[in-house]
């Protein structure tokens, strides 16, 4: 299946995050869509939530997932090693 963008903005803003995270187009696309797709679902599942309180889970679920978006592999093993003294065998802090 094959998507033909005609949207210069569009493009632009795939080739520049996708040239900061090191990923594909593509793959930006998806990601941005899914978090997209995700606030959406967000907003429907809490209806009686009112649109102020939902505007703030739906940025804060943006600045997430860029955040998993950016963040490359070896960032993600320097969190755990450094995330590893911080709780003893059980689970607890230490």
């Amino acid at each position: 299946m094959a998507l033909n963008i005609k949207n210069d903005h569009v493009c632009e803003l795939a080739r520049r995050a996708a040239e900061r995270t090191g990923l594909t187009q593509v793959s930006v696309l998806e990601r941005a869509l899914e978090q997209y797709l995700e606030v959406l679902d967000s907003a429907a599942a809490a209806p009686d939530e009112d649109e102020a309180e939902r505007r703030r889970r739906g940025e804060a679920r943006v600045l997430l997932g860029e955040l998993r978006t950016r963040l490359t592999d070896e960032d993600r093993a320097a969190i755990r090693q450094g995330a590893e003294g911080l709780y003893d065998e059980a689970g607890l802090s230490r």
